[in-house]
């Protein structure tokens, strides 16, 4: 059982650094509501295994945003609402935190994702 309902909606990635490439992210926690609503466990995954497994559109435009976020060493704030077509929308809220070593180097990142559960209740997917 979690200690807070707000860590339900958390993530932790590790940023793995490659040396000819940019950084890979690999989930090292993530809160149990986000796993609910993806429907299976995503820790020790890559971002780009996540992505190919079609959850995008529920955990954001991933890579893109945490490679932003180990560039310009700063905090990523997302909203957006998505309308599926199908009378619903979906509003999503997204903060990013870079965490560093005493080095300044960017290891982890950790933020909290919030969505509007009218369409995943609808679905029954919560």
């Amino acid at each position: 059982m979690e200690r807070s309902a707000g860590r339900r909606n958390t993530f932790t990635v590790a940023v793995e650094k490659t040396v000819d490439s940019p950084p890979n992210f690999r989930y090292v926690q993530v809160g149990s509501a986000l796993e609910a609503k993806l429907g299976r466990k995503i820790n020790g995954l890559l971002t780009s295994d996540v992505i190919l497994q079609n959850h995008e559109v529920l955990l954001g435009s991933l890579e893109g945003a945490y490679r932003h976020c180990v560039h310009t060493l700063a905090p990523s704030y997302e909203y957006a609402d998505y309308e599926f077509g199908d009378g619903l929308p979906v509003t999503f809220e997204r903060l990013i935190l870079p965490l560093s070593d005493a080095t300044g180097q960017i290891t982890h990142l950790m933020g909290i994702v919030l969505l509007d559960d009218q369409c995943w209740q609808k679905q029954g997917s919560v």
